[in-house]
């Protein structure tokens, strides 16, 4: 069994990236499910920067702020965080046409200049947009992509579930005083 899961590595990657940046900073994350984000990932990476004693702020950018990302963003920087989460950029890219990779390419230098380290939440469609349309941007990247996925994230949870059942059966003190029918019953509820 692992020290830890694929899941919680990727976790510890984005808080090390708010610890570590000094100003300003970008990594991109890729999830297709926005649902996911909020109920698992963004829970994670929030206890995670409470015990790092960081504050994070998310962003999230409706279609309303088509306009006025850039000033939304920087609204929250305002606050003085450790860090932003930028949520439905790319709902923002499909509403615009792509027009708004452009903008944000323009804009690097200023949201540079906020010295707020940024994590932008992208579906892997926006990606591949992303790098050709704000190339400039994307280049400035400070680590490499950081995917998840709720359907990998789930199996790794499975194996690492599966590996701690079998070192509880195989200690000596347990055998025989927890039955297999009990072990049976919690994992399957895990994995639910």
């Amino acid at each position: 069994m692992a020290s830890e899961s694929e899941f919680q590595a990727k976790i510890n990657k984005i808080i090390n990236f708010f610890r570590r940046a000094e100003g300003s900073g970008f990594l991109f994350c890729v999830c297709d499910s926005l649902d996911y984000i909020h109920e698992v990932i963004h829970p994670a990476i929030f206890d995670a920067a409470d015990r790092h004693g960081l504050t994070l702020r998310d962003v999230y950018l409706s279609s309303d702020n088509r306009d006025n990302f850039v000033w939304r963003i920087r609204e929250k920087a305002g606050l003085g965080p450790d860090g932003l989460l930028i949520l439905n950029f790319n709902e923002l890219v499909r509403i615009s046409g792509g027009e708004v990779l452009q903008e944000i390419n323009y804009a690097r230098e200023l949201l540079i200049g906020l010295e707020t380290p940024m994590l932008f939440w992208l579906d892997a469609e926006t990606v591949s947009l992303f790098a050709n349309r704000a190339s400039d941007f994307y280049q400035r990247r400070d680590r490499s992509l950081i995917e998840f996925s709720p359907d990998a994230d789930a199996a790794g949870l499975t194996d690492q579930l599966d590996g701690i059942i079998s070192a509880i059966r195989a200690q000596e003190a347990f055998r025989g005083t927890v039955p297999d029918a009990v072990i049976e019953t919690t994992l399957a509820a895990l994995r639910r």
